[in-house]
């Protein structure tokens, strides 16, 4: 199925879509209701995805981000 007929079966941008699927934006979880209600799979699904993938990012740069511990 192209980009553009996923985007109109989804009644979202075309541009929206593209973005999505090139890995330029997050799933959303307006998205993800869309996906589940069109083509019936769960929104838990790809939103699991989604923030295992974020979480993926972020460990990545760990090394980065420096702060110290802080006890109480």
């Amino acid at each position: 199925m192209s980009v553009s007929a996923a985007a109109q079966i989804l009644g979202v941008r075309r541009a929206t879509l593209s973005d999505f699927v090139n890995g330029n934006t997050s799933l959303s979880p307006e998205m993800a209701l869309l996906v589940e209600k069109v083509f019936g799979l769960s929104m838990d699904i790809p939103l699991r995805v989604q923030a295992w993938h974020d979480a993926n990012q972020v460990r990545a740069r760990a090394d980065e981000i420096d702060v110290r511990r802080h006890y109480s």
